[in-house]
């Protein structure tokens, strides 16, 4: 009779257990997927964002955590759900941290290509169209002298926009009409006068402008963004 009893007891003992265990588990359960749903929609929003942007870094880890916290919770193993929410709670900040920053990059560029176009067609160029490379923007400019243009509006790491020319039949000197008219400038002369007109309260501030090689060929400068509130976000 004790031996039954004792028995009994510890059924009861083992099948509170297993109850309590369930109940553990399903606490669990639910502690990750609430988690879940509270960042999820950011977290579903970085990686669309990330796509645009071209940008693969975030959108692969944030992506990879989304369904390591859906596999854990269909296979419930609360453990490994509770392990990849927090995953996913720690990269989120990060990542849309990230994004904002690509996305200051590239409203500042496609300021930029509009001022560069305004200034350019300004100074007499043709505007043949712009290309997205993808991280940069490519113009396409022509002179009534036959002489080719193409520009590369870029951002460097540390957030600096870069404009780089490709110069194609431009002669490297100042040329005059018998009159002595000034028919064009030196190809330095004219796209400082480009810069000029970049400026204003809101505008690029260029540094100095370099040169790779004799014609023209290649030019570049770096400079910023003058707005204060860009930078400030």
């Amino acid at each position: 009779m004790a031996q039954e009893t004792a028995a009994r007891r510890e059924r009861s003992h083992t099948e509170a257990a297993l109850a309590a265990s369930e109940v553990a588990l399903e606490l669990a359960l639910a502690e990750a997927a609430g988690r879940l749903d509270v960042v999820r929609s950011a977290a579903e929003g970085v990686v669309d964002v990330a796509a645009e942007l071209g940008d693969p870094g975030p959108a692969d880890e944030i992506g990879d955590a989304l369904r390591a916290v859906t596999e854990a919770l269909t296979a419930r193993s609360a453990a490994e759900a509770l392990m990849a929410v927090a995953e996913l709670e720690g990269w989120l900040p990060d990542a849309e941290r990230r994004l904002d920053e690509l996305q200051l990059a590239l409203q500042r560029r496609l300021d930029l290509v509009v001022a560069l176009r305004d200034a350019m067609t300004g100074e007499g160029f043709v505007f043949e169209g712009s290309d997205d490379q993808g991280g940069s923007f490519r113009l396409h400019f022509t002179r009534s002298t036959g002489a080719t243009y193409e520009t590369t509006v870029a951002t460097e790491d540390d957030g600096t926009l870069v404009l780089v020319y490709h110069v194609a039949g431009e002669p490297d000197g100042t040329l005059y009409a018998p009159q002595d008219e000034t028919v064009w400038d030196t190809t330095e002369a004219l796209l400082e006068r480009v810069h000029e007109a970049l400026g204003g309260d809101d505008g690029f501030v260029p540094g100095e402008l370099t040169r790779d090689g004799k014609p023209p060929g290649r030019l570049r400068t770096q400079g910023r963004a003058r707005s204060a509130a860009r930078e400030g976000g």
